[in-house]
């Protein structure tokens, strides 16, 4: 997590963290989201990985929301400065930026977005349509008003028409259905799984990192392991990679690939450079004499 930090930091690329497990990747996600409000490393992301196995559905859509996102961030050219990721999470493919505008729909005070047009999108992406919304994933309209809750851990919003012009957009409050906050623009995402994890127009992920970033892996021994189980788990190779294929496709795309190793040693390069890290040792049980054992640690 702190190499990755340092590397952001200092070099001012975006830095992918590939992890072997899933709670490693949140954890240096929470690590890192400390580090950038201490304004000590830049803004970190996570790409998460899918829960089941593409083609077999059960996917959690807020997951997939979440990829998307970032998908249209790297399409859009605003990379996070660290990109954490477990490695089924960067082995399953990920939709292409042709996809984005069928899966994921920017509305903003001001456009004109006719109702009903906008009201077969969201049909298409797998909302339903309700008389009042309660969930993810349902739309209600009466009259010039229309009500969305996006999948994803998204507010649910309030669109105002005026004719086929969008007036203005409100948060909805659920428990009395009343227009809350008011808000400039509301980001929809598709709410039919099946329509995510199609394999129409996936690529890698590593397509869509910035040019000359910078690949962290760490623990490479368990990542391969991990991958190459996963890989073995998956019913069918569509929109997966293999650890070979993927490694690969990173190697080719980005900066640098290094590989931080605090375990196990792979003995793939002969750059290797020694890290001064080691664990703190026991300190003492009366507080001013562990105190002062840190100040000496500190010092040196």
């Amino acid at each position: 997590t702190f190499v990755a930090a340092a590397l952001a930091r200092r070099t001012g690329r975006c830095v992918l963290l590939v992890t072997a497990h899933i709670d490693e990747a949140d954890e240096a996600l929470a690590e890192l989201a400390g580090l950038a409000a201490a304004g000590l490393a830049p803004e970190p992301a996570l790409l998460p990985a899918l829960e089941s196995a593409p083609g077999e559905g059960g996917a959690a859509l807020d997951l997939l929301a979440e990829r998307l996102a970032l998908v249209r961030r790297l399409a859009e050219g605003r990379a996070p400065g660290v990109v954490v990721a477990p490695v089924p999470s960067v082995m399953q493919l990920v939709p292409g930026p042709a996809l984005l505008p069928r899966l994921l729909r920017t509305v903003r005070t001001g456009d004109r977005c006719p109702p009903r047009e906008l009201a077969e999108w969201l049909a298409d992406a797998g909302y339903a349509r309700t008389e009042a919304i309660e969930n993810p994933g349902e739309f209600a309209v009466r009259g010039g008003v229309m009500d969305v809750f996006p999948p994803g851990g998204a507010l649910p919003v309030r669109l105002d028409f005026f004719g086929d012009d969008v007036e203005r957009i409100f948060e909805v409050d659920l428990a009395t259905q009343a227009s809350d906050r008011r808000v400039e623009e509301a980001t929809l995402v598709g709410a039919s799984a099946e329509a995510l994890l199609g394999d129409e127009g996936k690529l890698p992920l590593a397509d869509l990192l910035p040019k000359g970033t910078a690949c962290v892996v760490a623990e490479l021994a368990e990542v391969l392991e991990q991958g190459r189980g996963y890989w073995e788990r998956v019913s069918d190779g569509q929109s997966v990679l293999g650890v070979q294929e993927l490694f690969k496709g990173l190697g080719r795309r980005c900066h640098a690939v290094v590989d931080v190793n605090g375990f196990s040693s792979t003995n793939a390069s002969d750059r290797v450079v020694r890290l001064p890290v080691e664990p703190l040792p026991a300190f003492d049980d009366e507080v001013p004499k562990a105190f002062a054992a840190l100040a000496e640690l500190a010092a040196e």
